[in-house]
């Protein structure tokens, strides 16, 4: 079997849709590095937006790139902010509702990372139920018309975030795979191989979505100046860092739950490949 080649990627520039030649450069790319599959930023949402959307969305799909709306906000994983991130998943599903396929976005992706604020280190476990049930209620409202996935890190299925269920202990991941049709896992490392290498930590997440027939994207950092720095490709050749993609797709390209890979993010990797388009 040959290994798996596709990619998604997140993309946080928003003024490309406004641009028409940043369009066409972002369509290049894309089919070069053989991305399928683009988070795009759609923070700050509005009917304003629209047809500088309907611009971008349309030369993707005819691509046969997939768009999703990138959207995420540590605070929203508290109850009294959920409100924020539904009224956006509304606005979403209002902008789908009214355009034709070519023109909507595939699915809308989380990115809120709850577990950077500073209440996770009093209370894990209380914002841990907290984004379940936001994540659960963003299902309610796209229902099955769009995918759901999540920025998550690969600890969440390791054990060591569990809470009770109704039919007991599971994991954060298990438990998140209830709504998520996939993850993009932020396995952020500047290597593949080893015991801290991207393989040996995504593995734990792959076997729970083989398991539960979900989907998962081991990701990749691009951007600079990370702490620590083995959090990052940045600095490697544009040579090493496809070895280090091949060596990840190849040890999961018989696992049913591997999407590819998904690299952070269009401007860091632009720049990391010293690509010119």
């Amino acid at each position: 079997m040959r290994a798996k080649k596709e990619r998604a990627l997140w993309v946080w520039d928003d003024s490309i849709e406004r641009n028409q030649e940043e369009i066409v450069r972002l369509c290049m790319f894309c089919l070069r590095e053989s991305v399928t599959e683009i988070f795009y930023n759609s923070n700050g949402f509005c009917v304003e937006r629209w047809g500088s959307l309907n611009r971008l969305i349309s030369q993707l799909t005819e691509k046969g790139i997939k768009v999703h709306a990138l959207f995420g906000d540590n605070k929203w994983a508290m109850r009294e902010y959920h409100q924020e991130a539904l009224s956006l998943a509304g606005e979403i599903m209002k902008y789908n509702a009214r355009f034709d396929e070519e023109f909507r976005f595939s699915g809308i992706h989380d990115d809120s990372e709850f577990y950077t604020l500073s209440l996770w280190a009093l209370s894990p476990l209380e914002l841990a139920a907290e984004y379940l049930v936001l994540i659960e209620k963003i299902r309610e409202i796209i229902g099955d018309s769009m995918q759901l996935g999540a920025a998550v890190p690969f600890w969440f299925a390791d054990g060591r975030i569990s809470l009770e269920s109704e039919r007991g202990m599971k994991t954060l991941g298990e438990l998140l795979f209830e709504h998520l049709d996939y993850v993009a896992l932020m396995s952020y490392r500047d290597c593949a191989s080893g015991p801290n290498g991207s393989i040996s930590i995504s593995e734990p997440f792959i076997a729970l979505a083989d398991r539960l027939r979900k989907r998962v994207y081991v990701g990749q950092e691009t951007q600079h100046d990370l702490f620590p720095s083995f959090l990052s490709l940045h600095g490697r050749s544009p040579a090493q860092i496809r070895k280090e993609f091949e060596k990840i797709d190849f040890r999961f390209e018989k696992e049913p739950s591997y999407a590819g890979i998904a690299i952070h993010h269009y401007r860091s990797y632009l720049e990391v490949m010293k690509i010119d388009l």
